[in-house]
């Protein structure tokens, strides 16, 4: 091979660079394998071809292709008594196998769902929970002042919390006005800086 198309053909396969100056491994088992074939390309065919090739085709009436068929059955057989077949796998999943993984799998889903349900709870009281409460109190109105202030302090989660710590409705009640005073004093501040 030339050298400048032996350096462009070294650019895509780096690797070949041991045989410029080494020869093959086992040129004599090379030899024995392709004894003087080369593949030049020449008789090249592909299934893309039109036709297939004469040495590709075989003709089923002769009686030598018959014996070479015979002996190559025959060889095929020795090959596969030779060779000892691995055990096919057994299949070991069965009904009670998979019902077992689902019961295990339900399981562990319910055992989430009880995890996370303790951290829900430990997160306070609702908003839906502070107004079920509001509800149930005769003394507060949906128009008062008092019922519009509970409404603004059940958005803040520790205000919510507050608020359904008191045991008794009039504790709710007199910590509602607290809110709505400090609101009042708030809003006046707030306008007086205008």
């Amino acid at each position: 091979m030339e050298q400048d198309r032996w350096t462009k053909y070294l650019k895509t396969h780096k690797d070949a660079k041991v045989f410029k100056s080494k020869p093959l491994p086992f040129p004599e088992e090379m030899a024995a394998l392709f004894d003087g074939t080369s593949a030049r390309g020449d008789d090249k065919w592909a299934p893309t071809m039109d036709g297939v090739p004469e040495d590709i085709t075989t003709d089923v009436d002769s009686k030598d292709s018959a014996a070479s068929e015979n002996a190559s059955d025959a060889m095929m057989g020795n090959i596969r008594r030779k060779r000892p077949r691995p055990p096919k796998k057994q299949l070991v999943a069965s009904n009670d196998a998979i019902n077992a993984c689902i019961i295990d799998l339900a399981a562990s889903v319910k055992a989430s769902t009880q995890v996370a349900t303790p951290s829900v709870q430990s997160e306070g009281p609702t908003i839906d929970d502070c107004i079920d409460v509001l509800h149930a109190m005769p003394e507060i109105s949906e128009a008062s002042p008092l019922y519009l202030i509970a409404l603004t302090c059940f958005m803040v989660k520790d205000k919510r919390t507050i608020w359904m710590r008191f045991r008794t409705d009039e504790g709710k009640i007199a910590w509602l006005k607290h809110q709505l005073q400090l609101e009042k004093g708030n809003a006046s501040g707030s306008d007086s800086g205008l």
